[in-house]
């Protein structure tokens, strides 16, 4: 009989899809398991390695995490009826106000948010999710006629960032840094989380395709004048 199984990104491998079949025969004179899964047998090493081979050619990563056209369709889309809303101090707040307000007009962000949405793909059940937290944020936004209080954003400061503090003056920039990179983290922990999502399928993210981008550094030798170039996502 055949036996398989899949292991997806609902299993830990990451953006990887991968199946393997076992084949059990009854002239089988020698069945020994794997030594990695310890789950698929092998009649012969001969067997093994060739099954192994074919596995690997296979076995080719799905390099797109959210679709580009997706993305592009998101980036145009278009809401006439979306009017701005103001939020009010929650004392010392100005700094985060600045960066939700910013962020709740990005426009493929908000399109995302408002016509698919996170909430329903979210994987921390039981954890507080800054991606949730502010999508209803933004869906709050779209509602309200009035500005209203952040305070379900502003009073997990140090969820957001461990140097964030509630009732201090911060840095905006600070803020939206990490506000991003937890967006950037949620998304990789679909897909089992940044170790084990391959740097390529990292910038195949909504955060990535609106917020992304290279940091290049260039050293030039004074002695031999040979320049090194470094870039940094």
């Amino acid at each position: 009989f055949v036996k398989y199984f899949d292991i997806g990104a609902a299993a830990g491998a990451g953006c990887f899809d991968r199946e393997f079949t076992a084949v059990y025969t009854e002239d089988c004179s020698v069945f020994e398991k794997c030594s990695r899964c310890k789950f698929v047998g092998y009649c012969s090493a001969e067997w093994q390695k060739s099954e192994w081979r074919r596995d690997k050619i296979s076995l080719k990563p799905r390099e797109v995490i959210f679709p580009y056209d997706e993305f592009v369709d998101y980036f145009n889309w278009d809401n006439q009826e979306l009017a701005p809303c103001g939020l009010m101090n929650c004392g010392n707040s100005c700094f985060a106000n600045v960066i939700l307000q910013c962020l709740s007009w990005t426009r493929p962000l908000v399109a995302y948010l408002l016509e698919n949405g996170h909430k329903r793909e979210c994987m921390h059940d039981n954890d507080w999710c800054f991606f949730c937290e502010f999508q209803t944020h933004v869906e709050r936004a779209s509602q309200s006629r009035f500005p209203f209080s952040p305070m379900n954003i502003i009073s997990r400061l140090t969820n957001i960032g461990g140097t964030l503090g509630y009732g201090r003056q911060e840095d905006a920039h600070e803020f939206m840094r990490y506000a991003i990179d937890m967006m950037q983290s949620v998304c990789l922990d679909e897909f089992g989380g940044e170790k084990m999502t391959p740097p390529c399928c990292q910038e195949t993210t909504l955060i990535q395709y609106i917020f992304g981008g290279l940091l290049q550094s260039q050293v030039q030798c004074t002695v031999c004048s040979n320049v090194s170039d470094q870039y940094e996502n």
